[in-house]
């Protein structure tokens, strides 16, 4: 078991990779925590879109980890980059948990697929992400998918779901309406 100490977040940040991974196959465990120095983790879902997509695509890179983590916490670089590793990744855990059920949350928004639209390369809109969904949202309420990466997370969450949703029923009703009586 390698000494670990309870450094700082800068001096983690600039560990070397074995060093790094060393101090993070430990801290990893620990109990995520959503509260840091009387700072409060916001919600996730409060966040902008933008915000999410920019914490989802950083979370594994360091240097990217403390504006993530400052952007859930609401601290100043300076507070961040002095705080322990160990008050650190109890925010850190906390943060990757909230992701997580985001993620989980997010899978009522697949349908089951056509094979049409799949025999059309649907799968080919998938190296676009999340900018489906802005667009998808932006054509519905007439508005740039730029404008809407500043909606809530939440929102934008809870649209898409309707849209789903709502979509699956039109794709029933059509089946229902269609069969011979």
């Amino acid at each position: 078991m390698p000494n670990l100490r309870n450094i700082s977040l800068k001096k983690f940040l600039t560990l070397n990779s074995e060093e790094f991974e060393n101090y993070h196959s430990v801290l990893k465990w620990l109990k995520p925590v959503n509260e840091i120095k009387g700072n409060q983790a916001k919600e996730l879902g409060e966040l902008t879109f933008g915000q999410v997509c920019y914490m989802r695509k950083g979370i594994g890179k360091p240097e990217m980890i403390s504006k993530i983590f400052n952007m859930v916490f609401g601290m100043t670089e300076q507070e961040t980059d002095s705080m322990k590793v160990v008050d650190f990744y109890g925010g850190f855990n906390h943060i990757i948990a909230e992701l997580k059920k985001l993620s989980e949350a997010e899978k009522q928004l697949t349908s089951k697929p056509d094979p049409d639209w799949k025999l059309a390369g649907a799968e080919r809109l998938n190296r676009f992400g999340e900018l489906n969904t802005l667009i998808a949202l932006g054509e519905r309420f007439g508005v740039e998918p730029r404008v809407i990466e500043g909606w809530p997370y939440g929102y934008v969450f809870a649209l898409s779901l309707q849209q789903s949703i709502g979509a699956e029923v039109q794709k029933e009703y059509a089946m229902i309406k269609s069969r011979p009586k």
